[in-house]
């Protein structure tokens, strides 16, 4: 460890371990609570190009605050590794949180998804893609008032938007037909990737999931399951998101104008799905727009009467 270090590693503390880095709990020296992770990055490894790039983001991210996205602090370096410090969240992830839920409530998918929402447009903000958006990389901060704060996190795959990305990168159940295809892409991978993790949080599963993914994908269809009870704008959202052309989805900024972050909980529209209902990633909106007009399909209840239409 070099001597200019202002941090403290408690070695016997492994909290996650990788190819090419170990993850411990630390603290600044002169104080009491771990309340920072040391993320010790070999620069010796097989994996070079994903350690320099990791290397590079948490440089790049150094002091860039925003509540809903993972605070790195410092980093430092020795002749054998860098040392990323980053805050230490005590609460579980969204995956792990929903894992015990299955399915969340109404209340939770609109501050969660909104949450989510604004760190990812921070990140697009200040040119980074993600890369691997999903439930498990977001964890819950436990706030003062005891409820939770959704925080974006593990940043080793971001990129900076300027560089030419058509590598076939992430987590395969969030990720968007054009990686599949190895296609240049942009920052709207992300956007896809935010559309499933919506759909699970209404769902209690990611879209393609169930079969073959791959196939699945290549298909392109997907399924609002009945018996769920969620807000249109929520449906509405998913379907723009899992749109196949990639130009076509929503930014973040457009994203943060949808009534489900907008507006208060009482004000939106619920519906219950009747029966199963078949979307498509080609011009899912549109199906949407059309199933909702048939009562087979679904009760709507208007917010201002609180009654069925």
């Amino acid at each position: 460890m070099s001597e200019e270090t202002k941090y403290e590693i408690d070695y016997k503390k492994l909290i996650g371990q990788g190819a090419f880095a170990s993850v411990y709990l630390s603290r600044r020296k002169g104080e009491k609570d771990y309340n920072y992770v040391a993320k010790e990055i070999r620069k010796k490894s097989k994996f070079m190009g994903v350690v320099e790039r990791e290397i590079k983001n948490a440089e790049t991210m150094k002091d860039k605050q925003h509540p809903n996205v993972l605070y790195i602090k410092d980093v430092e370096k020795t002749k054998e590794s860098v040392i990323v410090y980053s805050k230490y969240y005590k609460g579980k992830t969204l995956e792990d949180y929903m894992d015990a839920k299955a399915i969340l409530p109404i209340n939770e998918v609109k501050d969660f998804f909104t949450e989510i929402l604004q760190g990812l447009d921070f990140l697009h903000s200040k040119g980074i893609v993600h890369r691997d958006m999903k439930n498990e990389n977001v964890f819950l901060e436990i706030k003062e008032d005891d409820k939770y704060r959704a925080v974006i996190g593990d940043l080793g795959f971001a990129r900076d938007i300027q560089d030419s990305m058509d590598t076939i990168i992430g987590t395969p159940i969030t990720m968007s037909p054009e990686l599949f295809e190895y296609e240049v892409y942009s920052n709207n991978v992300d956007i896809w990737a935010l559309g499933s993790m919506l759909y699970k949080m209404c769902f209690g599963k990611y879209p393609f999931e169930e079969g073959n993914l791959k196939k699945n994908i290549k298909e392109g269809k997907y399924k609002l399951k009945d018996n769920i009870l969620a807000t249109v704008n929520s449906l509405k959202i998913i379907a723009k998101c899992l749109s196949k052309n990639p130009a076509k989805r929503p930014t973040t900024e457009q994203l943060l104008k949808e009534d489900l972050v907008t507006k208060p909980l009482e004000e939106l529209e619920l519906v219950w799905i009747k029966k199963d209902i078949t979307l498509s990633i080609t011009n899912g909106i549109v199906q949407l727009e059309e199933s909702l007009k048939k009562e087979e399909n679904f009760y709507i209840i208007n917010p201002r009467t609180k009654h069925e239409y």
